[in-house]
């Protein structure tokens, strides 16, 4: 006879292993192998999560910042876990610059205020650098004087210093 505790766990266990094998046919399906990955406890539900992808045959990438464990250890050593197991830990703000890592697009101005009141460092940097260009010490860098273009209309560096270079 199984005690109360531990049939509330593995009626739990099935119903996230139910949503786990959902989520894998949605995936495969789409022939996506690639998953970044965040959880609320990083020990229990980030690490269970890689770990069952990596299992799967997913690269995975866990946003390490995203996640807190109970203890600074326990974060730390699930961590450790993860990334000997094969993920590849990443912070927030590195997602944030590979999805959209041109300053001009309309998808990286509308997340720079997001940048500058989560982004730490960086977000010294950039209030610096806007501090600086508001006290007209210094000329707007291109990615705050840029018109903001619609998805996929923005031009490339490439096609933008030509046509600078032909109006001089």
């Amino acid at each position: 006879m199984k005690s109360s505790l531990t049939l509330r766990q593995s009626t739990a266990h099935r119903r996230m292993l139910g949503r786990t094998r959902r989520f894998g046919l949605l995936s495969t399906r789409r022939g996506r192998k690639k998953l970044i990955m965040a959880g609320l406890v990083t020990e229990v539900c980030l690490a269970q999560s890689v770990l069952a992808a990596l299992k799967d045959g997913y690269e995975v990438y866990f946003v390490s910042d995203c996640s807190g464990g109970i203890t600074r250890e326990a974060h730390e050593d699930a961590k450790v876990r993860m990334t000997q197991a094969g993920a590849r830990p990443m912070s927030w703000l590195s997602v944030l610059s590979e999805w959209t890592p041109d300053y001009t697009s309309a998808e990286r101005q509308a997340l720079t205020d997001v940048m500058r009141q989560r982004g730490g460092t960086a977000a010294v940097m950039a209030d610096y650098v806007l501090a600086q260009v508001s006290a007209g010490l210094v000329k707007p860098p291109t990615f705050s004087s840029a018109a903001i273009q619609p998805a996929g209309k923005t031009p490339t560096n490439r096609q933008a210093k030509p046509a600078a270079a032909g109006a001089a």
